[in-house]
């Protein structure tokens, strides 16, 4: 039984809202979607959503710090370790020293930080607010209402840093915008555990204890907070945001493979100039330092031997975005009614257009109308006949046969890595939507790991009216 007041780690008495595994811990972490692929993926997405001035980049840092012979870090983990040792196959001694901790540090900067109370109370609990959502709601995302632009829609991703930590847990010291305020709080998504014959949650907090039916207190005191602060060279004394502190990151989670991940999957919302990435790694006798932005992203990709990306980001994303408004042809909403585009869909004039343009190696931009049917409009039912007129852009250009075929599907700032793998049709494309009403339905055809167009998602269901289905499949096979 943890003290009222007293500043560590303490956990609920079972209640059965954990699982034996994790839910969310399969798609976070699978064969779909490796952690070190998913890390980059959802920290960034967190942020970039979070982002307070959208004219600049949200500035992204992912920095391993390793130390030897250091007991800094023992007071927080020390009542923590014998509760993951009663855990089934949660920890391994082989991959926790703690005399020689190691972290991976994820800070993010022109971000708003956890805002909203700390102590939210009944209804309270189910109104905007990021603190509580991020270390309560595990699940469960306020983004997923049916007209939200956000990137991540399932309120799983945060729990990305503790699945990659060999103790299952994470800090986080975040300086709030709404209130000023900078506080510590850690975070352990273990499994159900046994301690003097009683059965305890393997969800678990560290900050301030008060009593088994409150919300417990994060720190906000400075010295505690400037202690763990200092020895990872984190300061958030002018600087809003969020820092993410992985203590014993998985294995698998090494500088260059993360890198490597990271610049797959957002090299082209790096080249918009919306996001920064500096990549670090330092222990006693070595450091190395990268950064990724729109100035030198293809320097980088060159350099990193990302070839395929190079080639397709300098001869036609690039261009892409240089000719978003100019539009080859606009398909009307009908278009969409059978879930393809055929050529069916154009004149006989437009099509030799289109044909003359693409064997010239001419880039296509198609603007395709969509006219969804959603089930809510500014949070107020709408009738059965209501419509909404949105647009997606399709991209298309002709490569020489020596070129492998490659096409990239984004929603907003948002990439979806599963799509346009069965592209071949020795031409690059590109699905691109930014207009809000477009980037919610897409949103809402996701995955929980944000990768493919699913037709029949349950948010689809929810939030849309048929054919919801057929629309999700046009944009899905649009290319």
């Amino acid at each position: 039984m943890s003290e009222l007041n007293k500043l560590g780690w303490h956990f609920s008495r079972n209640t059965n809202r954990m699982h034996v595994k994790l839910p969310y811990e399969e798609a976070l972490d699978s064969d779909d979607a490796t952690i070190k692929a998913t890390l980059g993926r959802e920290k960034i997405q967190n942020s970039l959503d979070a982002c307070v001035n959208t004219q600049k980049p949200v500035q992204m840092s992912f920095n391993w710090i390793s130390f030897e012979n250091e007991s800094f870090f023992l007071p927080y983990i020390n009542q923590l370790i014998p509760k993951l040792k009663s855990m089934d196959k949660v920890y391994d001694e082989n991959n926790v020293d703690p005399a020689n901790p190691s972290f991976l540090v994820v800070e993010d900067f022109n971000t708003s930080g956890l805002t909203g109370k700390f102590d939210p109370k009944g209804i309270e609990q189910d109104e905007p607010n990021n603190y509580y959502g991020y270390f309560y709601k595990l699940g469960y995302s306020g983004k997923s209402k049916q007209d939200s632009t956000s990137g991540g829609r399932r309120g799983i991703g945060r729990a990305v840093g503790a699945i990659a930590s060999s103790i299952n847990s994470m800090f986080i010291i975040s300086k709030r915008n709404d209130d000023k305020k900078t506080f510590l709080k850690g975070l352990c998504l273990g499994k159900r555990f046994n301690e003097n014959d009683t059965s305890y949650d393997g969800y678990g907090y560290y900050d301030l204890y008060k009593g088994e039916d409150e919300l417990s207190e994060p720190i906000i005191e400075q010295n505690s907070i400037k202690m763990l602060g200092d020895k990872l060279g984190i300061d958030r004394t002018n600087h809003f945001g969020t820092s993410t502190i992985i203590p014993y990151p998985d294995k698998s989670l090494d500088y260059e493979s993360v890198a490597n991940e990271i610049l797959k999957n957002y090299y082209v919302v790096i080249s918009q100039g919306k996001l920064e990435i500096k990549i670090s790694y330092k222990d006693q006798n070595n450091s190395e330092e990268t950064i990724f932005n729109k100035d030198n992203i293809l320097d980088e990709l060159e350099r990193k031997n990302l070839n395929e990306e190079h080639q397709y980001l300098k001869n036609f994303i690039k261009p892409c975005f240089e000719i978003l408004d100019n539009h080859n042809h606009v398909l009307e909403a009908t278009a969409s009614s059978d879930g393809k585009i055929t050529k069916e869909d154009f004149n006989e004039n437009e099509l030799e257009k289109i044909r003359e343009l693409y064997n010239e190696k001419k880039i296509i931009n198609i603007k395709a109308k969509i006219k969804l049917k959603p089930k809510e409009f500014k949070g107020e039912p709408t009738q059965p006949f209501y419509s909404q007129e949105t647009f997606v852009n399709f991209f298309i250009q002709k490569q020489d046969s020596d070129i492998n075929s490659k096409a990239y599907y984004q929603r907003g700032l948002m990439p979806l890595m599963g799509e346009g793998t069965n592209f071949y049709a020795n031409s690059y494309g590109f699905m691109y939507a930014y207009d809000a009403p477009a980037v919610s339905f897409i949103a809402a055809s996701e995955g929980t790991n944000h990768l493919k167009i699913n037709t029949s998602e349950p948010d689809l269901t929810n939030n849309y009216r048929i054919p919801y289905n057929i629309q999700a499949r046009f944009i899905k096979f649009g290319l």
